[in-house]
């Protein structure tokens, strides 16, 4: 049992918060409101809070090996200027692809960005989960998403926990030498009563931290799948979890109030702020994204 304790509740109100992250080389939090259209910081020493607003739904936030912060919009990735704000394109959504939106990413421990695409209505398997770095463009690893979540990879960088949302299925993907998909198996299947899976993230032991989309809850699962430890909350959509702060003690959670009806909000009013918790030094550092055209 790890112990979570709560430090503040930032209190931002997203329609749908995203995309949890921590820049060492800033001292910075940041996450986002896809739906609100916003940027969400914190300067973890003083732990004062800015929004900027920006033209379109944004859905994560990254860091380069250059030291340029990125962002994946709905329609594309794009580095970011001194305010925030959209600057040069890196990745357009295909033409083809127009029924879709991002919506999350995490880099891998070479560098190698890993995004998803999604459904806009959430209908339709079109989602896929994509591979960014400075060989290659930007190449379709895996495919058949309704709603693309994560990834995570495990401490030795061999696993790509990919989460399929609708499905409640994660999965664990293995690449070849080619960066093909070379094993994919259902990892962890969430039962109706937990929720669905939605942001993850790996701490130092390999344990799978999985955030539950209607489950009120983080999941945290050993490497073999079981079952470790459920920490609750007072929200029902919880989104996206990050560590964070100099020594990785920190975790920042994101959540949602989209979809809530009014007697939801009223029994948890708390929805769609941000949650900071102390815990134990376990995370893993986030890799800067090693990407060409940043």
């Amino acid at each position: 049992m790890v112990n979570v304790d709560l430090i503040t509740v930032l209190n931002c109100q997203c329609e749908l918060g995203e995309g949890a992250y921590y820049s060492h080389r800033l001292q910075r939090a940041f996450w986002v409101d896809i739906y609100g259209c916003r940027i969400h910081s914190m300067d973890w020493q003083s732990q004062q809070t800015k929004t900027t607003s920006v033209p379109e739904p944004v859905c994560w936030i990254k860091e380069t090996a250059e030291g340029q912060l990125i962002a994946g919009f709905a329609s594309g990735i794009y580095t970011l200027d001194k305010n925030l704000q959209p600057q040069t394109l890196v990745w357009q959504l295909p033409e083809k692809e127009k029924h879709n939106r991002l919506n999350d990413a995490k880099v891998d421990r070479q560098g190698n960005l890993y995004f998803g695409t999604m459904d806009k209505s959430e209908q339709s398997e079109s989602g896929h989960l994509y591979l960014l770095n400075k060989v290659k463009a930007a190449q379709i690893i895996d495919s058949g998403y309704v709603v693309s979540n994560g990834p995570a990879f495990d401490p030795a960088g061999n696993i790509i926990y990919s989460v399929s949302s609708k499905e409640r299925i994660i999965f664990a993907v293995t690449l070849d030498e080619n960066q093909n998909v070379k094993s994919k198996r259902p990892h962890i299947h969430l039962s109706p009563s937990q929720g669905y899976p939605d942001g993850v993230t790996v701490d130092g032991e390999g344990n799978l931290w999985v955030c539950a989309w209607d489950g009120n809850a983080i999941l945290r699962f050993a490497p073999d799948g079981t079952l470790l430890q459920t920490l609750r909350f007072p929200v029902p959509r919880v989104t996206s979890i990050a560590f964070a702060g100099p020594h990785l003690d920190h975790i920042i959670v994101t959540s949602a109030r989209t979809g809530l009806d009014q007697y939801s909000l009223d029994l948890a009013p708390q929805s769609g702020n941000t949650f900071l918790f102390k815990t134990a030094p376990i995370g893993i550092a986030d890799k800067p994204a090693n990407i060409t055209g940043a």
